[in-house]
């Protein structure tokens, strides 16, 4: 009965949570924006999270966390009130004359529900940077630093992390739940979102599905290479460099496509190399690593929103929603920054003047406002404007940067693969995989252009800006990205092309094919089956994890045992020395000292790691000192006696009856002078 009192309990101050935010951003947008009824629940769904989440990122660097994640939601549920102002009997029954479209919710629900088991049953990618991180966040740092170096900001775009974070602290979740929960709840927010764009576009509820289906399956066509010939599939192979996970795969590509991906965390039946991509995966694989599906509310919000404002609020908000998304992708906030001025220039070249229209002047001064506040509120933006701007004008940082990086032009023109490495576009193996990897959404591109110039006809000035910006993206194929991630991150502005495809694709033909002969119909079929077929087989294999959710490939139940009684109860400041460095700042909220980047660590850790005496890691700064059967045994006989020393005391010790007999030790070092 305690057990399911505290539940409801969580439940409860969850659902007050959510309900706040939720009501607040569905009154603001109907204020706001004129929208179709049937939109306005769903888009204010959208928007109460957006700028519930970025309220909390400037609240919780000022107050303490669960008092600004509260005060965030509140603050959207007031601002909701706020703007209906003054309240006449009409209103106030207007105010909650909220209309629902039953499908969309349920298909929220069932989408959620999809994602939320697939998400838990699964473990891949960033792990281990994802989970120490927004355990770190929800203790209270934010913006937050490096968890394995906490005299490192860790410049991330950590919107979704925050976002968990806070389902963490009022939902009473673990940290590999509350990730979970946010990303799955994000991806498919911009599931639904997408497809109330097509329908609208389009006026086809059938669109408005078939636009959510390529979503979330839309990916690559690799697998069609093993229609070729083996000598030119050879050929093509010996041109190809893997790298990654890849590599880990198979030596070479060939190889690789007749094998599963060699990755940690993959589900009980490994999914195949040969339906995956490296430049257009499918948003299956996407969304359980890094920002996840968060990434795409915000570009599905403006493009509903950006030409229904009615007043002034609509400008702020639309700040908010463009501040918000610096905080979620750095790369595509600058995008739409450069497409906005650059449709500036474009107007004012083609009318020979600088007197712009009145709202590409307000979309002007929106999006400075959302970039001054991107410099301030944490993220990569700020880190770069404080590491580079600030370290040229010669002002020294207290604190540095992770991130660390560079351009320099190239050529051959290329394109980048996460799998399969740089690809030249002037090599015609390495071009047709590039192509494959992309699949046939490229071939919209001409009609995404030329809406692109419908939109700038019509004055719908951010969707011409998108478009434009993301066209002007093409010239990075002569430039080359070097830094703290490698070539993988500069990959994002391919991402954005082929997502603006995946966006547009469905309605766009849609409109192009509905007056044109019966004999187009099966054909497009045919490629709209091609393109998703990847993405099916991908979820086929995601859904047999369903069953057994997991904590992550490097946690396990003792882990989980150690967080429930220790998470941030530990002294603040306190260093965890864990041979297994990514592990403690998850279990307990405290970072350790032991690298120079997620991938590499310092050579004074990797000496404790070889000879850990406790007088030794004292010294070194470490309080605590979290063990695990597997490097008991590695440290050997005389290392165990350091280690149980009188200085060391033992704090708790958890086991498990296994046929490994596993243990999890907490030590307590702090009286080792």
């Amino acid at each position: 009965m305690g057990i399911l009192i505290r539940v409801l309990d969580n439940f409860g101050y969850l659902a007050i949570w959510s309900a706040l935010w939720i009501l607040g951003g569905i009154w603001i947008v109907r204020r706001a924006f004129n929208l179709n009824k049937v939109e306005q629940a769903m888009i204010g769904l959208a928007t109460g999270l957006m700028i519930e989440t970025w309220l909390a990122n400037i609240l919780g660097q000022l107050l303490p966390v669960m008092t600004a994640f509260w005060l965030a939601a509140g603050l959207v549920f007031l601002a909701g009130i706020l703007v209906w102002l003054p309240l006449s009997r009409q209103k106030l029954g207007a105010l909650f004359q909220i209309t629902i479209s039953p499908w969309q919710w349920v298909a929220l629900a069932l989408l959620s529900y999809l994602f939320i088991a697939i998400g838990r049953g699964l473990s891949l990618f960033d792990d281990y940077l994802t989970l120490p991180t927004t355990s770190l966040i929800a203790t209270g740092d934010i913006p937050p630093h490096f968890a394995l170096n906490p005299s490192i900001r860790f410049d991330y775009h950590y919107l979704v992390l925050l976002f968990s974070a806070q389902l963490w602290r009022i939902g009473n979740f673990h940290a590999w739940n509350s990730l979970d929960y946010a990303r799955g709840l994000t991806f498919a927010i911009s599931v639904v979102l997408t497809g109330i764009w097509a329908k609208r576009l389009t006026r086809s509820t059938m669109a408005g599905y078939l636009t959510g289906i390529l979503s979330i399956f839309g990916g690559g066509v690799l697998w069609l290479l093993l229609f070729l010939p083996q000598d030119l599939m050879q050929h093509i192979s010996w041109n190809i460099q893997m790298i990654g996970s890849a590599l880990d795969t198979a030596p070479d590509l060939l190889g690789a496509l007749q094998k599963p991906w060699r990755i940690i965390g993959g589900p009980p039946i490994q999914f195949p190399f040969v339906f995956l991509s490296g430049i257009s995966t499918t948003s299956l694989i996407n969304f359980m690593g890094g920002a996840g599906g968060i990434i795409w509310i915000v570009p599905i919000l403006l493009i509903l929103i950006h030409n229904r404002g009615r007043n002034w609020l609509a400008w702020v908000v639309t700040a908010i929603f463009l501040a918000s998304f610096a905080l979620t992708s750095e790369i595509l906030f600058v995008y739409y920054a450069f497409g906005i001025v650059l449709v500036a220039v474009i107007y004012a070249i083609a009318h020979k003047t600088i007197r712009l229209p009145q709202k590409l002047w307000a979309w002007l001064i929106t999006m400075l406002a959302a970039g001054l506040i991107s410099l301030l509120q944490g993220g990569v933006i700020t880190g770069t404007f404080f590491s580079t701007i600030l370290g040229d004008l010669g002002i020294d940082l207290a604190t540095p940067s992770y991130n660390a990086f560079s351009f320099y032009l190239t050529w051959p023109p290329k394109l980048v693969s996460q799998h399969l490495g740089i690809l030249a576009l002037t090599n015609p193996s390495q071009l047709l995989v590039a192509l494959l990897e992309i699949g046939p959404i490229i071939f919209v591109l001409p009609l995404v252009v030329i809406w692109g110039i419908k939109a700038y006809r019509a004055q719908r000035w951010f969707e011409a800006g998108w478009i434009f910006a993301t066209l002007a993206g093409l010239v990075l194929v002569f430039v080359q990205y070097s830094g703290t991630g490698g070539i993988v991150p500069f990959d994002k502005w391919q991402s954005s092309i082929i997502n603006l495809c995946k966006l547009y694709a469905v309605p766009l033909v849609w409109l192009w094919a509905k007056d044109r002969a019966e004999i187009l119909k099966p054909v497009l079929s045919t490629i709209f089956m091609a393109t998703i077929l990847g993405g099916i087989v991908i979820f086929s294999l995601e859904i047999i994890a369903v069953p057994k959710p997991t904590y992550s490939y490097y946690l396990t139940s003792l882990d989980a045992r150690a967080e429930h009684d220790f998470w941030n109860k530990l002294p603040q400041g306190a260093l965890i020395f864990d041979p297994d460095p990514y592990r403690s700042p998850v279990i307990f909220g405290r970072p350790t000292d032991s690298s120079i980047s997620w991938y590499q660590n310092t050579p004074g850790w990797q000496k404790l790691f070889n000879a850990p005496n406790p007088v030794d890691l004292r010294a070194a700064g470490f309080s605590y000192v979290y063990l695990d059967l597997n490097y008991w045994d590695q440290i050997g006989p005389s290392y165990d006696q350091m280690l149980q020393s009188a200085c060391v005391h033992l704090v708790k010790e958890y086991t498990q009856d296994t046929p490994s007999n596993d243990f999890r030790r907490l030590l307590d070092i702090r009286d080792c002078k």
